[in-house]
């Protein structure tokens, strides 16, 4: 009689695959040596830049030190000027302004024609208000920001914060991770500021004295977003602020705040960054 035999199971040949649990288990492993070589690689590239150039970036660091530092026992204040501003299809604005300001961000601004608020906006560091009295009735906007951008205000992406800076004579700082010092022809010295390897900000400063002339700001393909110029400098109170600030939009729109006066420490109520709806005749009391 035939023995009867079991067969024995083929092994399938070809690529085996690595279980899921496996390949989970080994991404910790994986992530830390890519951070590892990612260190090295920076610590390598720390390495190779010669005593010249550490010294160059440190002179560089310094010299943005002593800007920022700039007026900053300056952080409550008060103002009258005048405003002008172009914005595309925007109706161009020629008129009055006051303003109450507290750093870093709280904002206060009304634009008067024959002493009534003709458009006011405020930030109290929650949210931003909106009144325009160019409507019969006027019209109130409430949104929350923290830190609003006015680019549909005035079609330049200018921060809350960048105003005040302005106004009090700083100059507001992006996030870098490098600066470097550019001399031009004429002499003046460029601060650029880079993220990794963007640039984000250049500060153009006089050529003899610690003094801000120009500050371009850049978006994230590294297009003017906006650039501001301070011109001549006056006294308020143990402060020297600009006379005159320009800000331009990469878009072409543009704004002229002139500072008539200043006050210094003035006594500020919270109150003053919050706007309320105007009464229903559509009038608006100015703060």
């Amino acid at each position: 009689m035939r023995s009867k035999r079991k067969s024995k199971p083929s092994r399938k040949t070809g690529n085996t695959r690595l279980p899921v649990t496996s390949f989970i288990r080994h991404i910790p492993v994986t992530v830390s040596i890519l951070m590892l070589a990612v260190a090295l690689s920076g610590c390598a590239a720390l390495q190779k830049e010669t005593p010249e150039q550490r010294a160059a970036e440190a002179a560089a660091q310094s010299l943005l030190s002593r800007l920022t530092a700039t007026n900053q026992d300056l952080k409550q204040f008060k103002g009258i000027g005048r405003i002008q501003l172009e914005a595309g299809s925007t109706a161009a604005i020629n008129e009055r302004v006051v303003w109450v300001a507290a750093a870093p961000s709280r904002l206060s601004v009304a634009v008067l024609a024959s002493g009534l608020p003709l458009l006011k906006f405020a930030s109290d560091g929650q949210y931003l208000y909106l009144i325009d009295m160019r409507d019969a009735k006027g019209s109130f906007h409430k949104v929350r920001t923290s830190d609003p951008s006015l680019d549909r205000l005035i079609s330049i992406p200018v921060r809350s914060s960048d105003i005040v800076h302005f106004l009090a004579g700083r100059v507001p700082v992006r996030k870098h991770t490098k600066v470097r010092l550019a001399v031009t022809e004429t002499g003046s010295r460029v601060l650029i500021l880079q993220r990794w390897r963007r640039v984000v900000q250049k500060v153009h400063v006089d050529a003899q004295r610690d003094q801000t002339q120009m500050v371009e700001f850049f978006d994230g393909r590294e297009q003017l977003a906006f650039r501001v110029v301070f011109e001549e400098l006056q006294a308020a109170a143990s402060y020297q602020i600009p006379r005159k600030v320009q800000i331009t939009g990469g878009s072409g729109a543009w704004m002229l705040l002139r500072i008539e006066r200043l006050i210094p420490d003035a006594e500020i109520t919270d109150e003053m960054f919050i706007l309320r709806p105007p009464d229903r005749d559509g009038s608006a009391a100015v703060r």
